[in-house]
């Protein structure tokens, strides 16, 4: 499907809403123009532009890929990619890369007419161009080495938790065509879990300890996500939107409203302090928004913070909002919000609860509760049940990066499988 983006972004940040935005943010910038460039008969090439996004150093990237725009048309383009494959394999110990170009070209330089889909299109001097990108592309990668060239060098992004051998542990051998491991003792694993992996949800307090909590949440087959999906179709209800997904050859329902707000705050644990800014075009006054509420009623009951002791937090504690979510508070307003949603917008009336939640979520240390933050962007920023199709499917995209449904989505009925296709249609045969 089509992903819709803010006309006045730029390129970067609606990258960054298709991409992982930590890869986005760490890739390259090349330019090269037709200046002083020559063929080989010696012809002046057409005036042309290419500006790439290149991953090195210290970019982390899981697949390669290569996105090509000639004159803002997404195609592809076998040539450059061996081109840049080759010039990776010689210039740079990166084993995978990614690189989006953007190439400008007269139209009279491009045919459009090889293929039916218009998928592949055929540019003039395209090995001129190509070997002036790639020895832009060698040059930078020679001046920004890869920081490690081997897995043991490098250091570890999350520390791992060693658990010791039990006495008299069992080895076990899987066996490959079941995928089972025979004699698993169950029971004894589960006593050596740490008692960290058995603290429940909200009783963790770092953001940490609340990524890894979120994988041991997720439902049972779901643990390393659930992206891999195609939507079949979306239909509205009264109660808001269900989506029908396609798992394999699984058949799912999902509740995008529920689900919107679990995909929120795993979003703000993931990625806090790295989204784009939301600027208000008007700075709103926080205490104002919270003497609206009336009397202030939270999950756990009625909140003990007045408006006036609510605003005196956030704004005592406007530089971890601002490193953490970055959330803009000064001179008791607030000027600016996380774009935790990529493009789909809150609703204002949620506002004051956000305010009253986040302060709430600082003791009086001033320590920040994760777990209490990423509930209250959730609530926030979960799309409502008359949300409209854009952001629907601004939601969708964004599971297909990176969504763990916990078991709590799956008990609630939130996400319910349908059927199997596989078994439905050997029940069609026999009919």
């Amino acid at each position: 499907p089509d992903i819709m983006t803010p006309s006045a972004a730029t390129r970067l940040a609606n990258m960054k809403r298709l991409y992982n935005p930590v890869l986005v943010g760490s890739l390259g910038t090349i330019e090269v123009t037709s200046s002083d460039l020559k063929t080989d008969t010696g012809e002046e090439v057409p005036n042309f532009t290419v500006t790439a996004h290149v991953s090195a150093g210290a970019s982390v990237v899981h697949r390669t890929e290569l996105v090509l725009m000639v004159n803002r048309r997404l195609v592809s383009c076998a040539f450059m990619k061996r081109a840049i494959q080759t010039t990776y394999q010689q210039a740079s110990a990166l084993q995978k890369w990614f690189v989006v170009l953007e190439l400008t070209v007269p139209p009279e330089c491009v045919d459009v007419n090889l293929h039916p889909t218009k998928e592949e299109v055929a540019v003039l001097h395209l090995p001129a161009i190509t070997e002036a990108l790639c020895a832009a592309l060698r040059a930078n990668l020679l001046a920004h080495p890869p920081t490690t060239t081997s897995r043991s060098a490098a250091a570890p992004l999350v520390a791992k938790r060693t658990v010791p051998p039990a006495s008299g542990a069992l080895r076990v051998r899987t066996d490959h065509t079941t995928q089972t491991l025979p004699g698993l003792p169950a029971k004894r694993l589960c006593r050596e879990l740490s008692d960290a992996d058995r603290v429940p949800l909200e009783d963790v307090h770092d953001f940490e300890g609340v990524k890894r909590k979120i994988r041991l949440a997720a439902a049972r087959g779901f643990r390393e996500g659930f992206t891999e999906f195609t939507v079949v179709g979306v239909t509205r209800v009264k109660r808001g939107a269900l989506a029908i997904l396609q798992l394999q050859s699984e058949l799912y329902q999902l509740a995008l409203h529920t689900a919107s707000r679990e995909l929120a705050y795993q979003r703000v644990a993931e990625y806090h302090g790295r989204f784009e800014e939301l600027r208000l075009e008007h700075p709103v006054c926080i205490q104002s928004l919270l003497s609206a509420l009336g009397e202030i009623v939270t999950q756990d009951g009625p909140s003990d913070l007045s408006p006036e002791d609510a605003s005196q937090v956030l704004e005592g504690q406007a530089g971890v909002l601002q490193q953490e979510f970055g959330m803009e508070v000064a001179g008791g307003r607030l000027h600016s919000l996380p774009d935790v949603m990529g493009g789909a917008l809150p609703r204002p009336r949620g506002l004051p609860r956000l305010l009253l939640a986040l302060a709430g979520a600082f003791g009086g240390d001033g320590s920040l509760d994760a777990h209490k933050a990423c509930q209250a962007f959730a609530a926030f920023f979960a799309v409502p049940p008359d949300s409209s199709d854009a952001e629907l499917q601004v939601v969708l995209s964004l599971m297909k990066r990176r969504f763990h449904p916990s078991q709590t989505l799956l008990d609630g009925g939130a996400l319910c499988k349908l059927t199997d296709l596989k078994k439905l249609y050997t029940v069609f045969e026999r009919c």
